[in-house]
């Protein structure tokens, strides 16, 4: 399934939770957050997508390998495919002792990296995302893929 820089597989940025449900064809597990924002799960398409308080979707992101962009891009493959297909921006996430990690962007593709520099998850969004909220996600190799 293809991720571009206005959807992941069927999901687009800014459909309401029963036009996500419609669109990929799957009800999602809810989690809703005290800052009026919730989370939609479909486990089934390996899919998660962010609600912002006024019930659009904000994000959407995968970890599953079968979401691809040109040039085999996708999670769990090599971060070096990534930069050879693509102009990236790089994002360092800082710790307490320093360098913590980094995130990668292309557009309003983000892309975490695991330690074996593979990419771990990819987040489509319209603004920029909280960067340690992205590493927070599950990532490839933490369920099925691997």
């Amino acid at each position: 399934m293809p991720i571009t820089q206005t959807s992941i597989g069927a999901a687009r940025l800014g459909l309401t939770a029963s036009g996500y449900v419609r669109t990929i064809g799957e009800q999602p597990g809810v989690t809703h957050f005290g800052d009026g924002t919730s989370r939609l799960l479909f486990a089934k398409h390996e899919l998660s997508v962010t609600l912002g308080p006024d019930g659009r979707g904000v994000a959407v992101s995968t970890a599953a390998h079968e979401y691809t962009l040109r040039g085999g891009v996708a999670p769990c493959r090599p971060l070096a495919a990534l930069k050879r297909s693509y102009r990236v921006t790089a994002h360092v996430i800082r710790g307490p002792f320093g360098v913590q990690s980094t995130v990668y962007q292309v557009g309003r593709l983000w892309f975490t990296v695991d330690r074996q520099s593979r990419i771990g998850r990819v987040t489509l969004t319209a603004r920029t995302p909280v960067l340690t909220n992205l590493k927070n996600e599950p990532q490839c190799g933490t369920g099925e893929e691997g």
